[in-house]
């Protein structure tokens, strides 16, 4: 879709919320933003149009999206899933462990737009194993009812922040000052690396390519000299 038939669909989605022609311009510019970082590739463009006025109703405020929905604490689950894991009489000391790697996740912004419950599972196993118990990705699933790729994923971003290279008593008596890039942050910065070698690698094929011509055409000149009949 180009960003001429965007701009009509935006602006006819915008005129049936009533939305002003400031908040219009606005989507159409989160539109082309999305547009030239490949995001609307293998989506449909009515989603791609309804997510960029979305996202302009939220940051103008206007009606009727303004809704401020607070999100759940995920310290309030821990307990509860702790409860049904069967730690005996360790089921306190597990849980406090496991609220203190909810804490820490929470300050380093893995929480942010994800589910309590994989944050929970991911917390409880890894407390679960530090205090002696046996418990796997499938035995934690079973309770937080999340697929077992959510809590290997939350447990892989954890393993990534600096609180993860501290022993258990320093974890649970240290609050570290820095926080963690978001993992959607560090993501971005991972494909814009990506995209950068491989643009260099493609300058450096192009390179290779232009001398071996270069070489070729220099080796057919010097056959048409006067001896090329011999």
């Amino acid at each position: 879709i180009t960003m001429k038939r965007a701009r009509e669909k935006i602006t006819t989605m915008g005129q049936q919320l009533n939305l002003n022609q400031h908040c219009i311009d606005m989507a159409v510019n989160f539109y082309g933003m999305a547009l030239a970082r490949r995001l609307t590739n293998g989506r449909k463009s009515s989603h791609v149009v309804a997510a960029c006025i979305y996202i302009t109703c939220r940051m103008e405020g206007t009606a009727p999206f303004n809704l401020n929905i607070p999100s759940v604490d995920p310290c309030l689950y821990v307990m509860r899933y702790a409860n049904r894991m069967n730690f005996g009489d360790k089921t306190h000391e597990v849980s406090r462990t496991a609220l203190r790697l909810v804490q820490r996740m929470k300050r380093d912004w893995i929480h942010t737009g994800r589910r309590p419950s994989g944050l929970c599972g991911a917390a409880l196993l890894i407390a679960a194993r530090i205090h002696g118990f046996n418990r796997t990705v499938l035995d934690v699933i079973k309770e937080v009812k999340v697929h077992e790729n959510t809590v290997r994923k939350r447990m892989q971003e954890f393993g990534e922040t600096a609180s993860s290279s501290l022993t258990l008593e320093e974890f649970m008596q240290v609050d570290l000052e820095e926080e963690h890039d978001p993992p959607a942050f560090l993501k971005s910065r991972k494909k814009d690396r990506s995209d950068k070698v491989e643009e260099e690698a493609t300058e450096e094929m192009v390179k290779l390519e232009e001398e071996i011509n270069r070489q070729i055409a220099l080796s057919l000149a010097k056959k048409r000299g006067p001896w090329a009949k011999y």
